[in-house]
């Protein structure tokens, strides 16, 4: 019985060794292809001063490991192909979107276009998300009555962000500030509406902006 017991306790200690052996193998595999992934970045071919665009750079697509990669990499150069850099770049750089002058907000305005912030009261902001579009409404500039009709002070502004803000934020009140895009000619009577406290906003639907 003896010799029995013995050769069934080698046959289970040559299981286990296999099985680990095994298991060995599967994750030395399993590293290795995990150290082989790589991910596509874009570099430029050659030197770049300051003030030179994206499409200067002539983009060049590299196989790099994740790590290897910063986090304002660029994913598509030609989204920004009129980007101007900040620095100057040697060639082999790999792109971000931090060595671009100005924001993806600020590269996207016209150039009769500014950013604002406009304060407004919380209870209309509930109805307004980023992506809607608004008209302006309050006392024009113009107006030289003790009171006024509104007037349509500027259109199709486009909001950006909205933030919320107490009274230690902005004032004394809450509010609700609305960031938006809009013809740089239309700031002074919003600003001016805002100081008046008589600024409202109209929501516009989508298909009013058509065509």
């Amino acid at each position: 019985m003896k010799p029995h017991w013995k050769e069934a306790a080698w046959q289970l200690r040559t299981a286990f060794v296999g099985i680990a052996v095994t298991v060995v193998l599967v994750l030395t595999i399993l590293a290795i292809r995990g150290n082989s992934e790589t991910v596509t970045a874009w570099v430029n071919e050659r030197d770049i001063s300051e003030g030179q665009t994206v499409a200067d750079a002539s983009p060049t697509p590299v196989a790099l490991p994740p790590g290897a990669i910063p986090a304002s990499a660029l994913t598509d150069p030609g989204d920004v192909s009129q980007a101007r850099f900040a620095l100057p770049l040697e060639a082999g750089t790999v792109l971000t979107e931090r060595q671009l002058l100005g924001s993806p907000l600020s590269r996207s305005l016209g150039s009769d276009e500014v950013v604002i912030t406009l304060p407004i009261p919380p209870s209309p902001a509930r109805t307004l998300q980023v992506g809607d579009s608004i008209d302006l409404w309050g006392t024009s500039p113009d107006c030289v009555e003790v009171t006024c009709a509104p007037s349509l002070l500027a259109e199709a502004a486009r909001i950006v962000d909205i933030t919320q803000y107490d009274g230690a934020d902005w004032g004394e009140t809450e509010h609700t500030g609305i960031t938006v895009i809009l013809n740089r000619q239309h700031v002074g009577a919003a600003l001016g509406a805002v100081s008046q406290d008589t600024l409202h906003c109209v929501l516009r639907r989508p298909q009013d902006l058509e065509g």
